[in-house]
C-alpha cells in the first residue's frame, strides 16, 4: 500500500467522541492539504492499495462511509484526483487555467475572442514581458 493507499483508507481514521462533526470536518480539511502534498511530490494514483486506483480506493471508502459523500474536502479530494488523471500529473493539473488564460489572450490579441471583463481585456493587451511578468506571480503559487 502506498502513503496515498494509506491516507484514503484511513481518512477518518481518529473520530473522537466529542463534537464528531468537527472533527470529522478537521480531519477531512487535513486530509486533502495532505493529498496535495503527496501528489505534488509525485505520489501515482495507479495501484496505490493493491490493484486499486486511487479513484476506485476513494469509491470503495465511500460504501463502508456514506456520510462523506457530502463532505466538500473529500468531494474536493476526488476532483483533485480525477484532475490529476485528466492531465496526467500534479503540475499540469495545477497549471490548466494558466493554459486557459494564455490560449484566451491569443484568441483577444488576434481579435478572435471578446470579453466583458474590462480586467481581463487590460491584462490580455499588455505587452507580452509585461504580461509574464505579471502572470509569474501566479504561477509561483501553482
Amino acid at each position: 500500500m502506498t502513503p496515498l493507499g494509506q491516507l484514503i483508507e484511513d481518512f477518518d481514521y481518529h473520530l473522537w467522541q466529542n463534537n464528531v462533526a468537527e472533527n470529522r470536518r478537521r480531519i477531512s480539511r487535513s486530509g486533502l492539504e495532505i493529498m496535495k502534498l503527496l501528489l505534488k511530490a509525485g505520489a501515482s494514483i495507479d495501484r496505490c492499495r493493491g490493484d486499486l486506483s486511487a479513484e476506485a480506493a476513494m469509491q470503495e471508502f465511500l460504501s463502508h462511509r456514506p456520510h462523506y459523500a457530502n463532505d466538500e474536502f473529500f468531494a474536493r479530494c476526488r476532483e483533485l484526483v480525477a484532475g490529476v488523471r485528466k492531465h496526467g500529473s500534479y503540475k499540469a493539473y495545477v497549471r490548466e487555467p494558466h493554459r486557459q488564460f494564455l490560449r484566451l489572450r491569443s484568441l483577444l490579441v488576434r481579435g478572435r475572442a471578446k470579453t466583458d471583463s474590462q480586467r481581463l481585456e487590460r491584462l490580455a493587451r499588455l505587452p507580452n514581458g509585461a504580461c509574464w511578468h505579471v502572470l509569474s506571480y501566479l504561477w509561483e503559487a501553482a
